[in-house]
Formats: C-alpha cells, sequence, structure tokens
C-alpha cells in the first residue's frame, strides 16, 4: 500500500512539473505592452498596500510601509528595520484612527476614534491628514504612486534589451524586461552597462520592481500585516 503511495505521489508531482513548464511563455513588447501597462494601472488603484525596499546601498535596512483602508478606517506603519550582526532596531512611525487609552476597540463608537500620528517619543499629534502622512519625507518615495508613476511609459519609452525577452509568462506570473532612455526618468539610472529593470505582475498587479543587478527591489503586496495602532 505504501509503495502505490508513493508511486502515485511522483506521479502527481511529475503531472505538475509538466503543467507548470506547459504554462510558460514569453512575448515581444508589441504583443504584451497593454499587459504591462494594465498590470501597473491595476497596482495604482488601490487604497490599502504594503511595500518593501530594500538597497545594495544599505544592505542592513528594509524600509517597510504597511498602510490599511478597511470601513473607512486608516490603520498604517513605516518601519525603518535595520538589521545588523548581533540585534534588529526598528524606527517606527503610525498614523491612523485611534483609541484612547481608556476604550477597548470592543466597546468603541466612530466618535472615540481620532486621526493620530504617532512617531518615536513624541506626543501623538492630531492636526495631520492621511495626504500629510504619505508626504512625509521618510515615506512618500515608498507610496505605490511614487514608485509606479514613473513606470506609466508609452510603449516607444520602453526599450527591449537585447537577448532578453520583454515578457516571459509562467502561471500567474508575468516577468518584463526593459530599459528606459530617458535621463529624466528616475529608473534611468538602472539602464545602463548591461542593467536593465524588471518588473514582475502577479495576476496581472504589479508585485515587484528591480534591476538585473539587485541595486534595489521593491515589493507590493496589497494585503499587509494587521496594523495595532498605539492609545493616545
Amino acid at each position: 500500500m505504501r509503495k502505490i503511495t508513493v508511486i502515485f505521489l511522483v506521479l502527481i508531482l511529475v503531472l505538475t512539473f509538466f503543467t507548470l513548464a506547459g504554462c510558460n511563455s514569453s512575448g515581444d513588447k508589441g504583443s504584451r505592452y497593454q499587459a504591462y501597462s494594465d498590470a501597473i494601472s491595476a497596482g495604482l488603484e488601490t487604497q490599502s498596500f504594503y511595500v518593501k525596499y530594500s538597497t545594495s546601498a544599505e544592505p542592513e535596512v528594509t524600509y517597510k510601509l504597511n498602510y490599511s483602508v478597511e470601513s473607512g478606517k486608516i490603520a498604517a506603519v513605516f518601519d525603518k528595520e535595520t538589521n545588523n550582526a548581533v540585534s534588529v532596531s526598528h524606527e517606527y512611525i503610525y498614523f491612523g484612527h485611534a483609541l484612547p487609552q481608556n476604550v477597548k476597540e470592543k466597546d468603541a463608537s466612530d466618535s472615540d476614534y481620532r486621526l493620530a500620528l504617532f512617531k518615536g517619543d513624541e506626543a501623538p499629534r492630531f492636526d495631520v491628514t492621511a495626504e500629510d502622512f504619505l508626504n512625509m519625507p521618510e515615506i512618500s518615495r515608498f507610496v505605490p504612486k511614487n514608485i509606479l508613476g514613473a513606470l506609466q511609459l508609452t510603449q516607444e519609452q520602453l526599450i527591449p534589451v537585447d537577448g532578453v525577452d520583454f515578457s516571459v509568462t509562467q502561471g500567474v506570473t508575468e516577468t518584463f524586461s526593459f530599459t528606459v532612455a530617458d535621463p529624466e526618468n528616475p529608473y534611468f539610472a538602472y539602464c545602463s552597462d548591461g542593467n536593465y529593470l524588471i518588473v514582475r505582475a502577479i495576476q496581472k498587479r504589479v508585485n515587484k520592481i528591480t534591476d538585473r543587478k539587485g541595486t534595489f527591489s521593491a515589493v507590493i503586496d496589497y494585503v499587509g500585516p494587521n496594523v495595532i495602532m498605539p492609545a493616545f
């Protein structure tokens, strides 16, 4: 009986391998530009997001921005995580609908919540809007519209890479590879000396941006871990 089970599992693995292999395909810019454009647009059309950003210039640091909107209430946290050889440290900035310390969430009414910003050891601030929070110097570059805005490119602005397929699809994942020629584009810095951009989409929405040399990585998910807001 055990031998039959093992054989059955091996057959499943083999069939799965060939099924996935059969889903692989590639395409040129002409045939897959619209899929690229739609993936960028889909990434921009979201209220909630979880961004993780890292760069080879700061290999020990990961920047995380978790912004959630549920039933009209905002819960957000920015985290600069530094991981060195002996310890991990965090620099947090919280923003969203918070409650007074003496009110539990299960007992709270809408009137109990206040939009508040919590930064380090500073006193909570109640004069900050969502726009103010997302435009803070520490935070703005990790907001999806600022990551993806420069990738809203026309077909003519996308430059294929010699010897590299513009699009490769594997299952629900499609990966686009290209350079940009405009020196004013912030991604132009990653498009020289054989380097190029790699944009990955999962289920037709952009999920990761990096370059061939691994200089930087921006991962965008659209559901992040639960944010526990501090009380004021």
